[in-house]
């Protein structure tokens, strides 16, 4: 055995254990870093060359792991745009200089363009509904664009669904067919009227004249009017004709209507096609009732806030209560997530050992969901880093010994005379 190796051992010893101690220095320095993922230290062995007789010095190698696939715990906070993970999977983000990334990190807030960023200056990626694809895995991981809340301007959206529920008098007279609302004639008879507020393309409303009229056993006719070509003074006849007209059976068993009844397509001006269901409209020895009316679309209304949903859907609410889908932020994940190779910025970038990244919607498959309002906590445990640091303190403290050791044997030699 060579003195000399002795000290080489000891000195990769040394070695070793600082490393480890940087190791602990780091995880306690990010112990409060959002998304952190603990990095731990292990050793291998390095073996010296000789024989049997006469065995020879070699020394310890380390090897740094990152714990990637733990989950940190998670914590609420009161900003809509933090973001967690809980499950299995990253955010895809894009550095400055527009390469991708893997995060847990979500700590999202808009900059001065609207766009999501981390505290690493990393943007968020997501699908852009606007542009009519709705599914992640057809867009693919090139089909993400940076996820931006426009918080400035109005919006104002067309309506394009509504419901109208009503009871329609079972003992009503049938009127004649020449009289009936859908003929649009001065005079025209109906048996129950209400009205209704859609929308248009600018958020202008229009409102809109409903009539039902009796025109037999368990049949009845339904008319839909704008309300500004009213005749001076209201009523009939209008000045054009009806958006739409739809006849109405019921099952006298129970005063319902059929299967499938009741659905009333009409053009809006200057707006959309509006499906007006009135499928749950009944015919009961009732007088008239209006008993539910909802419409979609709004009036022009400024932002109020952003909401997040579990799989990932960005919802821009407005004043007026209207909701818009924006984006949806897709989970990525590869096969072996502790293969990923840490960046700055506590992100990660795939490698060979890790395999290719691939994406899909949150809450699919084995991918986790998106919580709002929510970070993941660092996995790091102070109490086990500061027992490790200990052990390190006293294992390096061991090696130097044998430094020292081989050091005073090495001077005795030198001192030989002969």
């Amino acid at each position: 055995m060579s003195l000399y190796g002795v000290l080489n051992s000891s000195v990769s010893g040394m070695a070793a254990q600082s490393n480890r101690i940087g190791a602990v220095a780091d995880n306690i320095s990010n112990s409060a870093t959002t998304g952190y993922k603990r990095v731990g230290t292990e050793f291998e062995t390095i073996m010296g060359l000789g024989d049997r007789r006469d065995y020879a010095t070699g020394g310890v190698k380390t090897d740094y792991r990152h714990a990637i696939a733990e989950q940190g715990t998670l914590q609420s906070t009161s900003n809509p745009t933090d973001l967690a993970i809980q499950g299995n999977g990253f955010f895809l983000v894009a550095r400055p200089d527009s390469a991708p990334a893997l995060t847990r990190a979500g700590a999202f807030e808009p900059d001065a363009g609207g766009y999501l960023v981390n505290s690493a200056g990393y943007r968020l990626l997501g699908l852009d509904l606007s542009g009519g694809t709705s599914s992640i895995d057809a867009a693919g991981a090139q089909g993400m664009t940076p996820v931006r809340v426009d918080t400035r301007g109005l919006v104002a959206t067309p309506s394009t669904s509504g419901e109208l529920t009503v009871n329609l008098p079972s003992q009503a007279t049938s009127l004649e067919a020449g009289a009936l609302p859908s003929a649009n004639a001065a005079g025209a008879a109906y048996t129950a009227k209400t009205s209704v507020i859609a929308y248009d393309n600018l958020g202008a409303s229009v409102p809109l004249d409903v009539y039902f009229a009796k025109t037999g056993a368990n049949a009845w006719e339904a008319s839909v009017y704008r309300a500004s070509d009213a005749a001076s003074g209201g009523g009939f006849p209008y000045g054009a004709s009806a958006l739409a007209t739809q006849a109405l059976a019921f099952d006298p068993a129970n005063g319902r209507l059929a299967d499938g009844a009741g659905l009333l397509s009409l053009a809006i001006p200057n707006g959309s096609t509006l499906q007006l269901d009135l499928g749950k409209t009944t015919q009961l020895a009732s007088p008239y009732a209006l008993t539910a009316s909802s419409m979609n679309g709004n009036a022009p209304s400024g932002f109020d806030h952003v909401e997040f949903g579990a799989d990932g859907t960005l919802s821009t609410i407005y004043r007026n209560g209207a909701r818009i889908d924006s984006f949806k932020v897709p989970i990525a994940s590869v096969v072996a997530t502790n293969g990923l190779r840490p960046m700055d910025g506590n992100a990660f970038a795939e490698t060979a050992e890790s395999g290719s990244v691939a994406i899909g919607t949150a809450g699919s498959a084995n991918l986790g969901r998106i919580a709002g309002s929510t970070l993941e906590n660092s996995t790091v445990d102070l109490a086990s880093e500061l027992t490790t640091m200990i052990q390190a303190q006293r294992s390096y403290t061991a090696n130097s010994k044998a430094f020292q050791a081989g050091a005073e044997m090495l001077d005795i030699i030198s001192n030989l005379k002969v």
